[in-house]
């Protein structure tokens, strides 16, 4: 059986490696030791302003593969739903709209 690569935010893990989720351990095929709990927690905002977005002012278009408009983009009405693409882009549920970041 081959186990296909999976993709974890901005890095993947190889054929070769194991991830021990239960203990935050990542066993490298190269025989090295990586503790994400010794790791330093890093977040950053990619989507949204914090404020919420108008649905008077930033209607859903009629056309639906057309994208909303500039000031609409910034910011999220009611995200719903996050998904993560094999290509590492996110994909956010925005009320009726999908964002891809």
């Amino acid at each position: 059986m081959e186990l296909a690569p999976a993709q974890l935010g901005q890095w993947s893990l190889d054929r070769v490696h194991a991830y021990d989720y239960n203990k935050g351990v990542l066993h490298r095929g190269d025989g090295a030791t990586e503790y994400l709990s010794q790791r330093p927690w890093t977040s950053s905002t990619v989507a949204g302003t914090g404020a919420r977005r108008d649905p008077l002012t930033c209607p859903i278009p009629a056309d639906s593969s057309s994208s909303p408009q500039p000031d609409c983009q910034r910011s999220l009405q009611s995200p719903v739903a996050l998904a993560a693409a094999p290509d590492g882009s996110l994909i956010i549920g925005d009320g009726r709209y999908l964002r891809i970041l």
